[in-house]
């Protein structure tokens, strides 16, 4: 039995050494070009998924859902989702495919998650994938309203369609012409340092 319990403590030491020495000889590639491996990506959607479970209201969206409702919740969505998520411009700025884990187009299919969950994403954000919280910038009511549109991305009536695009051909993040979709703008070196 000593031998067992011994064997152990010395297979974990292993584990855990091994990780720390990985780890801090740099040899875990953080570039975030290549996509991440399969049992990251597992691991990581597995504790997402759990811990948004575990934390999410299970309460019925309170916001009515209307047109005005999806209108409004289209506005914001291009003015400050649709740079990572996807635009109904298709001249606009796509950085979802350059971040690590890669950002979901949200506009080309309606998201089955509980509305609770959506709702806590968003407020909430997602600690290092690049999605920041929105707490304290959208009221309650815009972040159920978007929900609703994320949900029914693929019903909406044609006046919030209209609405929709009307907003993203306002959108302020377009391409310059000549550059490929979903690469970023060349800053010029005077404007480099004022973000």
């Amino acid at each position: 039995m000593r031998g067992f319990v011994l064997g152990v403590i010395v297979t974990l030491i292993v584990i855990f050494g091994g990780s720390y020495l990985y780890m801090k000889l740099g040899l875990f590639d953080v570039s975030a070009i290549p996509n991440p491996g399969k049992m990251e990506w597992r691991m990581a959607n597995m504790s997402m998924d759990a811990a948004v479970d575990r934390r999410a209201s299970k309460s019925p969206n309170p916001v009515p859902l209307t047109d005005d409702v999806l209108i409004d919740a289209a506005k914001e969505y291009e003015e400050h989702c649709s740079i990572c998520h996807g635009s109904q411009n298709s001249k606009a700025m796509n950085l979802g495919p350059k971040l690590s884990p890669r950002a979901p187009n949200l506009i080309r299919h309606p998201m089955d998650d509980p509305d609770g969950n959506i709702y806590w994403i968003i407020q909430n954000g997602i600690r290092m994938t690049g999605m920041p919280s929105w707490s304290g910038h959208f009221s309650d009511n815009t972040t159920w309203g978007i929900v609703h549109l994320l949900k029914n991305v693929d019903k909406v009536s044609p006046a919030v369609t209209g609405a929709w695009q009307e907003a993203a051909a306002e959108h302020e993040h377009v391409m310059p012409p000549g550059q490929p979709t979903g690469q970023p703008p060349t800053q010029d070196k005077h404007e480099e340092h004022h973000h």
